[in-house]
């Protein structure tokens, strides 16, 4: 007992104890340090999925107030990023060259031809003017050397289709030009062609006379008063909703006029007054009646003949009527 009691009441190192307490200071700052490290990884890659999200989906963005908090997921697909087109595939994919034609008619379809292949296959606005001026040749390149020898830096790189073409139009296809052009459109008239061909007329010169046309009615009413009579007639008492169905009134017309009217009857067809030389028939009873006729007139003539014959004649001797 005693040495239990020797051996209880000894007294601990008390190095041993601050060692101890030392080391459990160590470790929690060490846990401390390595919290803030996961904070900063974590930190760091919500600040990446948000910049990648954003860039996946501008219009779903995070705005700065909403950091921290879930991003709104809507059903609208992320448009994808267009391709640039190439210059190769602008030219394969019908553009045309323009040597400088004096003809604003063949001015204005280049232009809407080279517009046509734009939206076709979605040149960007920074590659039009460029892509456009490369098919100029002859004549019209060296009016585009010229004209771009004189523009400023600035203006070379930013120029936009529609400066381009304005000023084309100045040089190839001038406001007397159009002016003329928009006056042949108001007085054009159906005449003698067909419908289609005036539909096509209508189209090609619609273009200088736009201006004036403001709405979908102005171009009915238009493509309407340019049409033969007859058809302008029938459209006229029509509710015409647009231009695609006024076209389509028009050759539904068109055509029913051009079938023939089903053939009169022979009863029904009136009298003109003229003689017919179809033989008439005649019944053996009307030939007989007639021959009867003839043969009594020949036997009543010598009869008549014979009567005047007896009368007293004028005497040759004394002059008076006597017989013998």
């Amino acid at each position: 007992m005693a040495d239990d009691d020797a051996t209880s009441h000894t007294p601990t190192n008390p190095h041993m104890g601050e060692m101890t307490l030392r080391q459990a200071m160590i470790n929690r700052s060490l846990m401390s340090v390595e919290m803030i490290r996961m904070r900063a990884a974590l930190e760091e890659q919500k600040k990446e999925f948000e910049k990648n999200l954003e860039e996946d989906n501008p219009t779903n963005a995070l705005k700065p107030d909403d950091k921290g908090k879930r991003p709104i997921v809507t059903d609208e697909v992320p448009k994808p990023k267009l391709d640039r087109v190439s210059f190769k595939s602008f030219r394969s994919s019908g553009a045309t060259e323009y040597t400088g034609q004096s003809d604003p008619v063949l001015v204005m379809q280049w232009v809407q031809n080279t517009e046509k292949v734009f939206r076709t296959i979605r040149v960007h606005d920074e590659d039009k003017v460029r892509y456009a001026s490369a098919m100029l040749t002859d004549r019209a390149l060296v009016w585009w050397d010229n004209t771009y020898e004189s523009l400023d830096s600035n203006t070379r790189e930013n120029m936009l289709w529609d400066e381009f073409r304005s000023k084309f139009f100045e040089q190839y296809c001038p406001m007397d030009l159009q002016r003329r052009l928009e006056k042949e459109f108001w007085d054009l008239k159906q005449g003698t062609m067909t419908v289609m061909e005036y539909e096509t007329e209508f189209n090609r010169k619609l273009r200088f006379g736009q201006r004036f046309l403001s709405t979908e009615d102005d171009k009915v009413e238009r493509f309407v008063g340019g049409l033969r009579k007859e058809i302008r007639n029938f459209l006229v008492n029509r509710e015409v909703p647009s231009f695609v169905k006024a076209v389509e009134f028009a050759r539904r017309c068109e055509h029913d006029l051009s079938i023939p009217d089903d053939p009169v009857p022979a009863a029904k067809r009136p009298c003109t007054g003229k003689t017919s030389t179809v033989p008439t028939y005649r019944s053996p009873k009307f030939l007989m009646s007639k021959r009867g006729q003839t043969h009594n007139a020949t036997r009543t003539t010598p009869q008549a003949y014979s009567l005047q014959s007896n009368a007293p004649r004028i005497c040759q001797r004394c002059g008076k009527n006597h017989v013998g």
